[in-house]
């Protein structure tokens, strides 16, 4: 029924996600929701423009507001049983500060690791990770 829907509906949704970095480590964070790790960001509004909603979910998240933000690439994952296009707008921002901290009760860990020590990602996530490492060759 879900995919009739989508179908019928032709369904797009539209997210953001960032990758922060402060020297050789990145920033991963496990939502309370969610199993493995992954990166700050989320939906975006009807009409928000994609720079908009990355440092605005950032600030919700983690509670700090974004300098410089680079935008990566826009993504479309393949992730099955969902019937619908999910455009991801991934952005990257170099942090002056490693002491971060939940801002939001959807974020239970924040850990920074060093690129070649990631944690344990899902397919979307490991897309946008692969997607940030390419930016930086």
């Amino acid at each position: 029924m879900i995919k009739v829907y989508y179908r019928i509906f032709n369904s797009e949704t539209r997210g953001v996600k960032v990758v922060l970095t402060h020297e050789d480590e990145i920033l991963f964070l496990k939502h309370t929701y969610g199993r493995e790790y992954n990166f700050p960001g989320g939906g975006l509004k009807k009409a928000e423009d994609p720079e908009a909603g990355a440092r605005r979910e950032v600030m919700e998240e983690l509670g700090i507001k974004l300098d410089k933000l680079t935008f990566i690439k826009a993504i479309v994952p393949d992730i099955k049983y969902e019937y619908r296009k999910n455009t991801i707008y991934i952005f990257t921002s170099e942090v002056s500060d490693k002491n971060i901290h939940p801002a939001s009760f959807e974020i239970e860990t924040v850990i920074w690791r060093k690129v070649s020590e990631r944690p344990s990602l899902g397919h979307t996530s490991y897309e946008i990770f692969k997607a940030f490492q390419d930016s930086r060759i």
